[in-house]
C-alpha cells in the first residue's frame, strides 16, 4: 500500500472516529501538536522513525513525551500507530487530518506572500473581505518573498492570484514574445 493511501486511511478513521466520540477540536489540536513536533525537531523525527528503538522501549517515549499534553482519545490513537508500526506516518495524517477538518468546518486554508510583512490593518482588511467573499472562515497564513519586488500573492489549495509586481513583469514578458512570434510569422 501507498504512503499516501496510508495517511489518508489513518486519517479518515481518526476523523470519523472523533467526529461521533465529540472529540474533534480535540483531536485537530493534538494533530497540530503532533506535526509541529515531527517538523521543527529533526532528534524527536529521527528517534521517531528509528527502526533500533521497538516496542515498549518507543510506547515509553511516546507516553513520556505525548501522555500528559494530547487527548485520551488522540494518545489512544498514537498507541495503535505504534502497535501497528506506523509512527512514521504521523505527520502525513496530521497534514490530511487537518485538510478533513478544514473541509468539515468550512475553513478555506489562504497564504498571503508578499514583499515585505503587511501592516496589521492589511491583514485584518483582507481577513475581512476574504470572509464576506468567500462565506467561510479563514485560516491565515504570511509568508514573505523578496523575489516578489512588491504587491503580493494570494493563495489557496487551487487558486492563485497574483497581484504582485514580479507577477505583471512575466506578463508584460509573455506578451511581449507572443507579439514578437507574431511579426515573425
Amino acid at each position: 500500500m501507498s504512503q499516501s493511501k496510508i495517511h489518508v486511511r489513518y486519517a479518515k478513521a481518526l476523523f470519523q472516529l472523533a467526529l461521533e466520540k465529540g472529540f474533534l477540536d480535540e483531536v485537530k489540536k493534538d494533530m497540530d501538536f503532533l506535526l509541529k513536533a515531527y517538523s521543527e525537531n529533526a532528534n524527536f523525527s529521527g528517534l521517531a522513525v528509528n527502526p533500533s528503538i521497538v516496542g515498549k522501549k518507543k510506547h515509553a517515549i511516546f507516553t513520556e513525551l505525548f501522555g500528559k499534553f494530547i487527548h485520551p482519545f488522540t494518545f489512544s490513537f498514537l498507541e495503535l500507530l505504534l502497535e501497528k508500526k506506523r509512527e512514521l506516518f504521523i505527520p502525513g495524517i496530521a497534514r490530511h487530518f487537518a485538510h478533513l477538518y478544514r473541509k468539515e468546518k468550512n475553513i478555506l486554508k489562504v497564504t498571503l506572500i508578499s514583499s515585505d510583512q503587511p501592516e496589521k490593518e492589511t491583514i485584518k482588511t483582507i481577513l475581512s473581505k476574504l470572509r464576506e467573499l468567500l462565506c467561510c472562515e479563514v485560516e491565515f497564513e504570511l509568508k514573505t518573498d523578496d523575489s516578489l519586488i512588491g504587491g503580493f500573492q494570494l493563495k489557496t489549495d487551487d487558486i492563485l492570484l497574483d497581484a504582485s509586481v514580479q507577477g505583471e513583469l512575466k506578463k508584460i514578458r509573455n506578451t511581449l514574445i507572443e507579439k514578437t512570434a507574431l511579426i515573425k510569422t
